[in-house]
């Protein structure tokens, strides 16, 4: 089985201060570098990990502040914000079927990933295995994933596979609810979905 791929840099630019002479206010500040190795953050006893980015606790967010280092971040997305990192999964490895009340923009840098969707409704609370239509993602595909319940697996058995997950916070999901004798969706019946976690 191969090893994970190498924790990725990460290139953080901020503005400096302008010259003095700065009179007419058209002297551009000059750019700070700081560049670090992100810290590799092991998940699914380490069948999968993680290289957080940031979190951005809300939005717009204040680039004036100084940067400090996001590992000291909330490891959530927050009620306002925008959660970024790199992720790594594991050959043969699995996300459990799961949902979070975000957007989720997953952009495909290496290897393969397979989305796994409900393809149909199902009772979880019968403990019923849901239809499930799966989705080969590779590099250069991203998926916008908008608060459905998914799995991520890794079809392969020697590559671990590598993407970016931007997740930005939603309103409430909201689902109508099927009319039984019609069935159509019923707009005056609806449900509020919430986080879940299918192991």
């Amino acid at each position: 089985m191969s090893t994970h791929g190498p924790p990725p840099r990460r290139i953080v630019t901020i503005n400096g201060s302008a010259s003095a002479n700065d009179n007419s206010g058209s002297w551009e500040p000059a750019v700070t570098i700081v560049e670090e190795e992100i810290p590799r953050v092991s998940l699914l006893q380490d069948q999968a990990a993680k290289y957080p980015i940031f979190t951005h606790m809300q939005v717009p967010v204040d680039a004036n502040e100084p940067w400090k280092s996001p590992e000291a971040q909330a490891d959530a997305i927050p009620h306002q914000g925008v959660n970024v990192q790199f992720l790594d999964l594991a050959p043969g490895a699995r996300v459990p079927l799961h949902r979070t009340i975000s957007v989720d923009y997953m952009i495909f840098l290496s290897g393969e990933v397979i989305l796994g969707v409900p393809d149909k409704a199902y009772d979880a609370s019968k403990g019923e295995a849901p239809l499930i239509r799966r989705i080969t993602c590779r590099p250069g595909d991203v998926v916008v994933q908008r608060g459905t319940l998914h799995y991520w697996e890794n079809p392969s058995q020697t590559i671990w596979a590598r993407y970016v997950g931007v997740g930005v916070r939603s309103q409430p999901l909201k689902i109508a609810i099927e009319n039984e004798n019609t069935g159509h969706e019923n707009s005056k019946w609806t449900r509020e979905l919430q986080p879940a976690w299918y192991s």
